[in-house]
């Protein structure tokens, strides 16, 4: 497997020979200032994994090895053969790249047309590149999605008089009877059927005992500011005990659990 990633990479580079130019700098030898490093330092690894050093990519010589300058500044060659698969597409990759931007950069305008100003920004690349992306598309790089931030919704404002009425439940549920708290925070309607039905005793039953005491450890710890609208014009509140809501029914709130 690896002898074929290696044999495609040739393949590669014998292309791009139709691309040199007269007096490029590619395939000469890497004396100090003779070729410019094109890329960023990053690790270069062996085929085995065991060995790297930090350099930045300077150019393909001879299709068979590898110009680096180290971090220090030194100018070093390795054998394409000896670098691991990732590597050796690194470097076609910069290879190929490299040159096809000098072709684009010195090519001559036809006969008898002004120069051209150079518009290009900065960070433009000519087709020639864009071609060589082609080849490689994993070195294309990924499109950016705008991504907009949720405006968030304003709660509900709670007015002193919901806090008076939450106050009065707390003080209902800790002194009355069973029978007297429904009453108090339920609404009459519901009150009315709930009084009327077979589970109105077994109701009371369980009240008196630990439901009595969840429901006043709910209302104590209501957090005002954690308030969330609910569909009907009702509120909900996340307690220590268990979620609670309300309902406002002509400016009175219930209990709507």
């Amino acid at each position: 497997m690896r002898n074929r990633f290696l044999n495609f990479a040739l393949a590669v580079l014998s292309i791009t020979v139709v691309l040199d130019l007269p007096n490029s700098t590619l395939g000469q030898s890497t004396s100090r200032g003779t070729v410019a490093a094109v890329g960023p330092i990053r690790d270069w690894q062996d085929a085995s994994g065991h060995h790297s050093i930090k350099a930045s990519f300077m150019g393909v010589i001879d299709r068979s090895k590898v110009a680096l300058k180290t971090a220090e500044g030194k100018e070093i060659t390795i054998e394409l053969s000896r670098l691991s698969n990732a590597d050796i597409y690194e470097a076609v990759k910069s290879d190929l790249l490299k040159k096809m931007d000098l072709v684009s950069q010195t090519a001559p305008a036809p006969r008898g047309s002004a120069p051209r100003a150079n518009t290009r920004s900065r960070n433009a690349r000519p087709a020639n590149a864009r071609r060589a992306q082609a080849l490689f598309p994993q070195a294309q790089p990924a499109k950016v999605r705008s991504v907009t931030a949720p405006v968030a919704k304003p709660g509900p404002t709670i007015n002193d008089s919901f806090k008076e009425r939450i106050d009065q439940m707390i003080a209902t549920v800790e002194d009355e009877d069973s029978a007297n708290v429904f009453q108090a925070i339920l609404h009459p309607k519901e009150y009315k059927a709930f009084s009327a039905s077979p589970r109105f005793k077994d109701g009371l039953k369980k009240f008196e005992g630990e439901k009595r005491g969840r429901l006043l450890s709910a209302l104590r710890s209501i957090k005002y500011e954690s308030a969330q609208k609910k569909p009907g014009g009702k509120i909900q509140f996340e307690t220590d005990s268990a979620p609670i809501s309300f309902k406002n029914v002509k400016g009175t709130w219930y209990l709507n659990n």
